[in-house]
């Protein structure tokens, strides 16, 4: 079957959506563009996320934080999947009311077996995650989660790790991609990095998970994404994020989300 990807959000909570993806068996590659809880129902494929490797199946969630990759390595078994996906911003305020003691709330790994109960309060709000939900069962839905979240998978800030010269190196490269309007060429790149060409190359791959033409174009997806959810219409992001044209947005948006600009603004407007 045709895969489906569907998403959704609710007027009454601003920066919580879901992505439902159905029949899907591609690679997924993607730069994440907020907090993601993702659930597998029936898909089980290998996800590399910060230079681990891990299969998740049914009963397992995946756990990523923003402007970091992830990609599956191996599909296993197409399927369906939801994911709960959580703008930086909104995560902050609720975990501060939350568990105000975690300045800076990380997840402790990249996932795992859930319990039962956070099981069920994922896919509980999963399901109330749309505009028909009232708001006080939506919020109050989003509030129980996040607070189970914490408990079960959020722990202490990480310690700070002495960085290698080569670390800063690769940093400066992955930031100028973040701030570049333009599609930077690879000398440019080099020369803010201070490293060679060919070692940019191989150590970027190697730590980000992705080339670095590949994070560029990631990156612009998920500037899209946080805009189109704020509402911003297609053709004005795809300028805004740097495409040459809006096929050309289309065609990059599409490889990497299953769905069209088009479709995932009137998915997430209701229509």
């Amino acid at each position: 079957m045709e895969e489906d990807v569907e998403v959704r959000h609710s007027p009454h909570v601003m920066g919580v959506g879901v992505l439902h993806a159905r029949h899907t068996e591609r690679k997924w590659q993607i730069v994440n563009s907020a907090i993601g809880l993702a659930v597998p129902k029936d898909w089980v494929g290998e996800i590399s996320y910060r230079g681990e490797q891990r299969v998740f199946e049914e009963g397992d969630v995946f756990c990523s934080e923003p402007g970091e990759v992830h990609q599956t390595s191996r599909i296993l078994r197409g399927g369906e999947f939801c994911a709960l996906l959580v703008d930086e911003r909104t995560w902050l305020e609720h975990i501060a009311e939350i568990a105000p003691q975690l300045t800076a709330p990380r997840f402790r790994n990249m996932g795992g077996k859930m319990s039962p109960q956070l099981a069920g309060k994922m896919r509980a709000t999963f399901q109330v995650i749309s505009k028909q939900t009232p708001p006080l069962r939506v919020q109050s839905s989003v509030v129980d989660l996040l607070a189970s979240v914490v408990v079960e998978l959020l722990g202490d800030p990480r310690p700070s790790r002495v960085k290698s010269a080569q670390t800063r190196m690769l940093e400066r490269a992955r930031e100028y991609l973040h701030d570049d309007d333009g599609w930077v060429d690879l000398e440019t790149l080099a020369r803010e990095a201070g490293l060679s060409r060919f070692h940019l190359l191989r150590s970027f791959k190697e730590r980000y998970g992705l080339p670095p033409h590949a994070y560029q174009v990631a990156v612009r997806i998920a500037k899209a994404q946080r805009m189109l959810r704020e509402r911003v219409p297609p053709v004005d992001v795809a300028a805004a994020c740097g495409f040459t044209d809006q096929s050309h947005f289309t065609r990059h948006f599409k490889q990497a989300l299953g769905v069209t600009p088009g479709r995932f603004s009137r998915d997430l407007a209701g229509k």
